[in-house]
């Protein structure tokens, strides 16, 4: 599987490594932002010296950012200080000035994979996030936040919309489709019989092709592609098996809704939304104009997931991964 991104990687990377929120987090811990800059410099010099470059994901900038809107959120100069930290982390030149690097969005990722295309509604999505995060790291002082604090306040918005509609879509499978589709077959369970049946029924190949062939659907309505029905089950296949961590990672909260009852809207659960996005991210056959990636995330889910497919290897939390810079023999890196 290969991902995108906006730029050319130089030639002395040799791998590329994404950092989730709480990895930049821990980065930045108890950090002003000019202290947050220098330490992403440090991290950044032990980096080349092993060949990597780090990307951006766009969702984790989103998330840091959607605290900036006002300055009495409680994780406001916790995310400031993480922001900057971030964008100098993934800084590399674009044009005529450095930008973050940016790894691509989901769904960017499998409409290029998919059906070759780049859509322009996503694509402008992953440019404004990089955009405003560049420009919150170039001036993060409050007179130059106050500039676009709409802006930062609508990012804001529209993480909770997107957790609130992600919580939403997630009963909305399981007590709506689930049933509906129960009941075209003729079949008189009762709803709790069907819960049993259905996750009786999620460790077998349909199942998580079911899960893949929601992703292909949404991606393609960022298309004008028309794919047909047996298409979109050829492609639900593919992404199964190459999206399997994410694909694993969703499948155990259906599963967890359907066991327990758990509504995915209460306490962390709308977050799920967003580690979901780091799971596409890993993959044995991901990398990024040849370099294989790592990940950095301390999730315990995110590394259950991979672990079961064999691809703990792949991530790391972010204590793990400094400590893995310090032990590794350096390697030219052409810089």
């Amino acid at each position: 599987m290969t991902g995108e991104i906006t730029a050319q990687l130089p030639t002395w990377v040799r791998r590329v490594v994404a950092f989730d929120t709480n990895a930049y987090r821990a980065l930045a811990s108890n950090a002003e932002p000019e202290d947050a800059r220098r330490r992403a410099q440090a991290l950044v010099r032990a980096e080349r010296d092993q060949g990597i470059q780090a990307l951006a994901y766009p969702t984790v900038l989103w998330e840091l950012m959607a605290h900036l809107g006002s300055v009495t959120d409680p994780s406001y100069g916790a995310a400031k200080a993480a922001l900057v930290a971030a964008v100098e982390h993934t800084s590399m030149p674009v044009g005529e000035r450095d930008h973050p690097a940016i790894w691509v969005s989901p769904d960017l990722q499998l409409c290029k994979s998919l059906w070759g295309v780049t859509p322009k509604t996503p694509l402008d999505t992953d440019d404004l996030l990089r955009g405003i995060a560049a420009r919150v790291a170039e001036d993060p002082s409050e007179l130059a936040l106050d500039k676009i604090r709409q802006d930062l306040a609508m990012l804001g918005r529209k993480v909770q919309d997107a957790e609130a509609r992600f919580a939403a879509d997630m009963r909305h499978h399981l007590m709506v489709n689930i049933e509906a589709e129960a009941r075209a077959r003729g079949s008189t369970a009762s709803r709790k019989e069907l819960l049993r049946a259905y996750v009786a029924n999620l460790d077998l190949p349909r199942a998580r092709e079911a899960v893949a062939m929601a992703h292909v659907l949404r991606a393609m309505s960022y298309t004008d592609v028309n794919e047909p029905p047996e298409g979109v089950r050829e492609k639900a296949t593919w992404v199964a098996e190459k999206f399997a961590v994410a694909i694993a990672l969703y499948t155990e909260l259906v599963r967890k809704i359907a066991q327990s009852g758990w509504d995915p809207a209460t306490g962390k659960g709308p977050n799920s939304l967003w580690d979901l996005q780091i799971a596409f991210l890993i993959g044995p056959e991901h990398s990024i104009q040849g370099r294989p990636s790592r990940i950095v995330t301390a999730d315990a889910d995110i590394r259950a997931a991979a672990v079961s497919l064999s691809f703990g290897s792949l991530v790391a939390d972010y204590g793990e991964y400094r400590r893995s810079l310090a032990t590794a023999a350096p390697a030219r890196n052409g810089a």
